[in-house]
């Protein structure tokens, strides 16, 4: 799953560490030579779109501030990518009595290690791949584990270990009980939320005219351009990717938009077709996991199979990612992602519920651009 044009260096496993990929990334920008270009310790306090000239042309005035000397500096350009991350404004559910509730709640955004909370009664909400990394590694040093979420329990095989699959919570109770949605209550010293993140923009001046609720982000022509701004890009708002690899392709396509290799539709046919997939989304759209995987018999997607996408999933592909990479590469007239990516991140998101335990095991192989081998 890197960069195409920088390939991992030859390791024995499949699933890489995070400190392996920490140093990909590392020597990528050392390869590149972009710490000249990056700067260090600025914020950014302001992105907002002015007309230079009488033709309509827009660029753009970015206002930073430096951290260590509070500095304020402002700088124009052409064209902007937004590429701020989209994990760090955490979702906390509301749920009634949390201000009653004496145990310690914490988001999945601040855990870092499982020592805290060892021999302690641990609440993990959220079935996400978070929900269950943090779920399965507590569970070593914990008294008990429980695993609160709505999926059907039958779908998350943890294989024999300590952790027990309940239902969502209603509400939280004084003390240290917690009541759920099938009646039954129990008591835990800690709580811990891996309920994903909020997109937030809050450096965009309103005349970009970007908009979002916290998940959906509009107005955005294939999920990234902004259709009022098209020399604005919005990158990794797509959600059931393959991340290195997508931001590339994204990458890509706006380096090619701003070099004139391309133009847009114009602003009435992107807009026809942003409301096009909204409306698919909310009317025929499957859950991606129910796309996913039905043919395989892991997931049978009762929440959304005839109610179409949720709020959380405006920008979620899942099956649909390689026809998106083809699609944007078309357009651009560039590279697309191999279809073996996309086929193996696809049986990559499978395994982590079929085989939680031990799926980091697997050794795959590439064969060519379409097929993979496992080993």
């Amino acid at each position: 799953m890197c960069y195409p044009d920088f390939p991992f260096p030859t390791y024995p496993e499949s699933y890489v560490p995070s400190e392996k990929v920490l140093k990909y990334l590392l020597d990528f920008a050392s390869h590149y030579q972009l710490r000249k270009i990056i700067k260090f310790n600025r914020s950014v306090v302001q992105v907002r779109p002015f007309k230079k000239n009488d033709d309509d042309t827009v660029n753009w005035e970015i206002k930073t501030r430096d951290y260590l000397t509070d500095e304020e500096f402002t700088d124009y350009f052409e064209g902007v990518a937004v590429c701020n991350g989209h994990h760090s404004e955490p979702v906390i559910p509301e749920i009634e009595g949390k201000q009653e509730f004496d145990g310690f709640i914490m988001h999945s955004h601040a855990y870092r290690e499982s020592c805290p909370f060892k021999g302690q009664r641990v609440l993990v909400v959220g079935a996400g791949p978070s929900g269950l990394d943090i779920a399965l590694e507590v569970s070593k040093v914990a008294l008990r584990v429980s695993l609160s979420h709505h999926l059907k329990s039958s779908q998350i095989n943890f294989k024999g270990k300590s952790v027990q699959q309940v239902t969502d919570i209603l509400r939280l109770a004084p003390g240290k009980r917690v009541e759920f949605v099938d009646g039954t209550k129990d008591e835990f010293d800690a709580i811990i939320y891996c309920t994903g993140y909020k997109n937030s923009f809050p450096f965009l001046h309103e005349d970009c005219k970007i908009t979002t609720d916290g998940f959906g982000v509009e107005p955005l022509y294939k999920h990234m351009i902004n259709i009022e701004h098209p020399t604005m890009c919005l990158t990794g708002l797509v959600t059931f990717v393959c991340p290195f690899q997508l931001l590339d392709l994204q990458a890509r396509f706006f380096y090619s938009l701003m070099s004139g290799k391309f133009q847009c539709a114009d602003k009435r046919e992107m807009y026809r077709e942003l409301k096009a997939d909204q409306h698919w989304r909310r009317n025929k759209g499957r859950c991606a996991f129910g796309h996913l995987f039905l043919n395989n018999n892991i997931f049978s997607c009762h929440s959304h199979a005839h109610t179409g996408y949720g709020p959380r999933q405006a920008h979620k592909l899942g099956a649909l990612q390689q026809e998106y990479y083809d699609e944007l590469a078309k357009i651009a007239h560039i590279k697309s992602i191999d279809v073996v990516v996309s086929k193996l991140g696809l049986e990559s998101t499978k395994r982590i519920y079929s085989d939680l335990c031990s799926f980091r095991e697997a050794k795959f192989k590439l064969l060519d651009d379409k097929n993979y081998l496992e080993l």
